[in-house]
């Protein structure tokens, strides 16, 4: 008779024991597909989250202490194996003297005795491409282009500018113009290389706006003497936005929390978020308690069956049959009751994952309406949200399952020590 149709046959016999032990091991397997659905579910939803609402850090310099300036090496001296591209933005007031452009005069100053209209604003970056209201399509460029790669290098004196601007001054691709820059007083002549057009919405008139090369206004305060060249504020985009923590702790290392300080979405993301990750920390903790309290439970029961059954051990070692073949038909019996229990818990774990799935949908989509509400001109879309699928991949129903043999693992070693001491004699002489 082979082990398995002995065993079998034990497990029918003792159906009330086997019966308790599959039930434990069901309702171990079954909690523990729960649990890692509800693990896994919140942190695809807190990396979707994270990731909708930007992997953007900037960097500012805290202009409550004087003369605290930002340059362009003190923010690359944060920079880490975590940022995927960066980006400095450097801005600065012009004078135009442009026919039609007296409705954009903001303010006045005194240059030597003489009083120039502030009517523009110049802002230069390295990569047009990643300028927010550009990046997100509220703004367009609907003739010409943005400055390219070779005039960001070379930092060529060319720009972009808006719609409203070129109407008043009737501009248009391929004129010149000169600009006053107000904080060096310096007088260049630039070149219209594109005419974008701003929304209703994020309008940012009575200034003329004007896109510059970061190395357009970077040569031109260089030439006029300046040396450490001040920025507004750096932007860097990370690899990931899970980095995000990562990267201001390290940022705020190197440089200190006193003059400067980190900004991000994220941050703002942390109390929205706190109903997924105390999903997450619970379900861990319920793995884990679940795994303990299954072994535990399964050692006491395998323990006091292998009490019980020591009549009939000590009959089978007084007809021959050796320890490692008593202690091999136990394994037989573990194994039987594992995968019975497995097979009913996978099955009832995953149909109880759906439910847990629409719950998880759920707090994921008011987290989501939370910070729409809470984020000024943030757009985001909730059916992009619906798409985070929390259900479990292979490798994580293979870790069940070995955590399934391990429960029945510790009880089966238990139990077999016990039957390693026992000795026939004693067994039959005695009458418990």
């Amino acid at each position: 008779m082979n082990l398995v149709s002995r065993s079998m046959k034990n497990l029918l016999r003792l159906y009330g024991r086997s019966a308790l032990m599959i039930a434990v091991l069901s309702i171990v397997v079954i909690l523990s597909v729960i649990g890692f659905t509800v693990k896994e579910g919140a942190e695809q939803s807190i990396r979707k989250i994270r990731n909708e609402a930007g992997n953007q850090v900037q960097l500012y310099p805290d202009s409550s202490f004087e003369k605290n300036e930002l340059t362009d090496e003190i923010a690359k001296s944060v920079l880490t194996e975590d940022v995927g591209d960066y980006d400095f933005f450097m801005g600065d007031s012009v004078s135009i003297d442009l026919p039609g452009l007296e409705d954009f005069v903001f303010a006045t100053v005194n240059m030597h005795g003489k009083e120039l209209p502030v009517n523009g604003s110049i802002l230069t970056s390295q990569k047009p491409d990643r300028i927010e209201n550009f990046a997100n399509g509220n703004w367009k460029v609907v003739d010409g282009r943005f400055y390219n790669e070779e005039e960001m290098k070379k930092g060529s004196p060319v720009v972009v500018i808006d719609e409203n601007m070129a109407k008043h001054a009737k501009l248009k691709v391929g004129d010149t113009f000169k600009v006053h820059l107000i904080s060096i007083d310096a007088v260049k002549e630039v070149k219209v290389v594109g005419i974008f057009r701003q929304n209703a919405e994020t309008s940012q008139n009575p200034l003329a706006m004007l896109y510059a090369p970061y190395g357009f206004l970077k040569n031109a305060k260089e030439e006029s003497g300046q040396k450490d060249l001040t920025i507004a504020y750096a932007t860097f985009y990370l690899k990931d936005a899970n980095y995000i923590d990562r990267f201001i702790k390290q940022g705020e290392e190197k440089l200190g929390t006193d003059h400067y300080y980190f900004v991000s979405n994220d941050i703002m993301l942390k109390p929205l978020l706190a109903p997924l990750e105390n999903m997450k920390s619970f379900a861990e903790l319920t793995i884990k308690s679940v795994l303990i309290a299954g072994a535990a439970i399964m050692i006491l029961i395998m323990a006091v069956a292998a009490r019980e059954r020591k009549k009939e051990i000590g009959v089978l070692r007084s007809l021959g049959f050796r320890k490692p073949t008593i202690v091999c038909q136990l394994i037989a019996e573990s194994l039987v009751i594992t995968v019975l229990a497995l097979a009913i818990g996978l099955g009832v774990g995953h149909a109880a994952a759906g439910t847990v799935n629409g719950q998880l949908m759920k707090h994921e989509i008011a987290a989501n309406d939370q910070l729409q509400a809470s984020m000024q001109g943030f757009d985001w879309s909730a059916q992009g949200l619906q798409a985070v699928d929390s259900s479990l991949d292979a490798s994580t129903y293979l870790l069940i399952v070995l955590m399934g043999l391990l429960i029945t693992t510790a009880g089966t070693v238990t139990a077999s020590y016990m039957i390693v001491r026992y000795e026939p004699i004693k067994i039959l002489a005695s009458d418990k």
